[in-house]
């Protein structure tokens, strides 16, 4: 938008001018995409075909590794928006995205899809849209079965890991059904849990496991919290370079309730990744001083205890 301030400009143009400046920032706020990718730093949106389908991908910043935002099941990438507002001086690109279905995605048609699909549509999508490797994945929930099948599928392309209260691979097996639903979502998982039940290392990747401290809306079941605490733990376990931190001010949904102790992780990750140094102690770290707990080691034979 340009505008003539000079001082003949009649004030009907100055009043034009600032309801088109209002129309931008509207426009910006109800993260309308476009079909290009942004040329500036700022937070936009666009759509890129990826796999045959077009997927909503907004980004910010500039810098490796990129960091890459997913959200849970059913749930569109606006549960970052208070994430992206706290990484927005980071120093790297920062991106989140819907996948198939979700939010300014396009429509996907009904029926339970493989998880898998959305570990393909993720790749095509980042190649797509030239957001290019390395990356640091950040997961809430179920998308964390969807960055580990990445992980494995392509491990020199991923530098870390931020698992935010994420789906165990047991999860499936636990719960007695393969298939998930939530919204408009509905995801199949038996193929990719069975996979990382048989081998997954995430070698010293730097790895931050956060966990909600209450966690009753994702099932009320006795004994949940011991299995759900252990199987985080084993997560975490998964690296040998990780800490497992409980987001004390939160239930399951920690990206909305304290995202500023999500971005600080994601810092913490970024920073090793791009140093190639390991992660501090979590009692060291900045953690603990905004609304993060560290949560000490729990016995793996907890992990095994499923109802």
């Amino acid at each position: 938008m340009r505008r003539n301030l000079r001082s003949r400009t009649s004030a009907l143009v100055v009043a034009a001018a600032a309801l088109a400046l209002v129309g931008a920032v509207a426009a910006l706020y109800l993260r309308a995409p476009t079909t290009s990718p942004p040329a500036d730093t700022l937070l936009r949106g666009w759509t890129v075909t990826a796999n045959g389908h077009e997927l909503y991908i907004e980004c910010q910043g500039q810098g490796s590794p990129a960091v890459v935002l997913d959200s849970g099941l059913g749930d569109a990438s606006s549960v970052w928006d208070d994430v992206l507002i706290a990484t927005e001086n980071l120093g790297v690109r920062v991106c989140a995205y819907d996948r198939w279905g979700l939010g300014l995605s396009q429509a996907s048609p009904p029926g339970t899809r493989p998880i898998g699909d959305a570990t393909a549509d993720l790749h095509a999508l980042l190649t797509a849209a030239d957001v290019p490797p390395p990356y640091v994945l950040v997961s809430h929930s179920i998308a964390g079965l969807i960055h580990r099948d990445f992980t494995q599928r392509y491990p020199t392309d991923v530098v870390g890991l931020v698992m935010v209260d994420t789906a165990p691979d047991d999860w499936n097996t636990y719960m007695k059904t393969d298939d998930f639903t939530y919204g408009s979502e509905s995801l199949a998982v038996a193929a990719v849990t069975a996979r990382l039940r048989a081998s997954d290392d995430l070698s010293d990747r730097p790895v931050i496991v956060l966990l909600g401290a209450t966690s009753n809306q994702i099932d009320g079941r006795l004994g949940f919290r011991d299995y759900w605490r252990a199987a985080q733990h084993a997560l975490a376990a998964l690296s040998t370079n990780s800490m497992t931190v409980v987001a004390v001010d939160s239930d399951h949904g920690i990206p909305t309730s304290q995202p500023d102790l999500v971005a600080a992780a994601i810092g913490l990750v970024v920073t090793a990744a791009h140093t190639d140094q390991p992660l501090p102690a979590c009692t060291t770290s900045a953690l603990p001083v905004i609304g993060g707990r560290c949560d000490v080691t729990v016995e793996p034979a907890a992990a095994a205890q499923i109802p």
